[in-house]
């Protein structure tokens, strides 16, 4: 909590009307997306609110892009991420088990992902993370916005869990 980001989009945390949400949309490989999911479960369950994973794909992997993928979407299932939504990268999902515990929302377009905010609760961690080309911080901002300024994301700073 005490760590300072000298970076825009690299683990970037907004903690707004009792709602934290992660903006690491710079980068993204299979390691800093296995870390990255791991602070998520790690918050989440400090906070005792549920886990939410807006994922865009891992560009520069090669022939194994598609593997490196769907060992992540493996990963995120293993740590119990809540929710997975998946912006343009169906690709995470190819793997899971038809018994995931894991939710798995996909979209072709952040428009219609950001939508996901209006099932967001108090207590829930919210994390944003692509390669830099996917552009998601402009998602992770319109998620802070959403929040911010609706009449949910007010009212719901209020209720208890």
């Amino acid at each position: 909590r005490s760590a300072e980001i000298a970076s825009r989009w690299r683990m970037e945390v907004h903690e707004l009307n009792n709602l934290v949400i992660i903006n690491d949309a710079y980068n993204a490989n299979p390691d800093s997306m296995k870390g990255a999911l791991s602070t998520l479960a790690l918050f989440a369950q400090e906070r005792g609110g549920r886990s939410w994973a807006f994922l865009g794909k891992m560009h520069e992997l090669g022939a194994s892009s598609i593997e490196d993928h769907q060992a992540i979407g493996r990963f995120a299932e293993d740590l119990g991420i809540d929710h997975l939504v998946l912006v343009a990268a169906p690709e995470y999902a190819g793997a899971i088990s038809g018994s995931s515990a894991t939710a798995f929302h996909t979209f072709a377009k952040q428009d219609a992902a950001a939508l996901m905010a209006d099932h967001f609760l108090p207590g829930d961690v919210v994390m944003v993370k692509a390669s830099r080309a996917e552009k998601l911080e402009v998602l992770a901002l319109k998620l802070v916005e959403i929040w911010s300024n609706s009449e949910a994301g007010r009212d719901k700073a209020g209720e208890e869990r």
